[in-house]
C-alpha cells in the first residue's frame, strides 16, 4: 500500500509525466490525472480526474484512490484513463442510438454524422487498447 506523499514522489519522477511548479504547489499530470502537493502544508496532496468532459476538474473517486493507493501512480493513472475512456464512447454510443432514432434529421446527414460517431469509436477503442496493454 502506498500513502499520498509516495505517490507524488512516484509521479514526480515519472518521466513520462508532465510536472508544474507553481508558486504554493508541485503538479503532475498524465494519463487523464493530476496530483497535486501543497508547498504549504506538507501533508496535503490530492488527486483529480482531467480527462472528464467539461471545463473543470474533479477530485478522483475513493474506489480510483483506493486503486492509487494498492498500484500505485502508473496503474492509478492508467485505470482512471480507462474509465475515462469508457465513458466517452458509452455517451458516443448513446448519441448513435438517438440520432437512429431521429425521424427529423435526412439520412443522408445522419449516415454522415454515423461516420464521424464511428471513427471516434475506433479511435477510443486504439487508445483503450494501448493503455491496458500497458497494464
Amino acid at each position: 500500500m502506498y500513502n499520498l506523499k509516495e505517490i507524488f514522489e512516484q509521479a514526480w519522477n515519472d518521466k513520462m509525466a508532465t510536472r508544474g511548479r507553481g508558486i504554493d504547489d508541485r503538479c503532475v499530470w498524465q494519463n487523464g490525472v493530476k496530483i497535486t502537493k501543497s508547498l504549504k502544508d506538507e501533508d496535503s496532496y490530492f488527486i483529480e480526474n482531467t480527462g472528464l468532459v467539461g471545463s473543470y476538474y474533479t477530485e478522483i473517486t475513493q474506489e480510483q484512490l483506493k486503486v492509487f493507493k494498492e498500484y500505485g501512480w502508473k496503474i492509478g493513472a492508467y485505470k482512471v484513463n480507462i474509465s475515462n475512456f469508457e465513458i466517452k464512447m458509452d455517451s458516443i454510443n448513446r448519441r448513435i442510438n438517438k440520432l437512429k432514432s431521429n425521424k427529423i434529421i435526412d439520412e443522408t446527414k445522419k449516415e454522415l454524422m454515423l461516420d464521424g460517431y464511428n471513427q471516434d469509436i475506433k479511435l477510443i477503442a486504439n487508445k483503450l487498447s494501448e493503455i491496458k496493454q500497458k497494464l
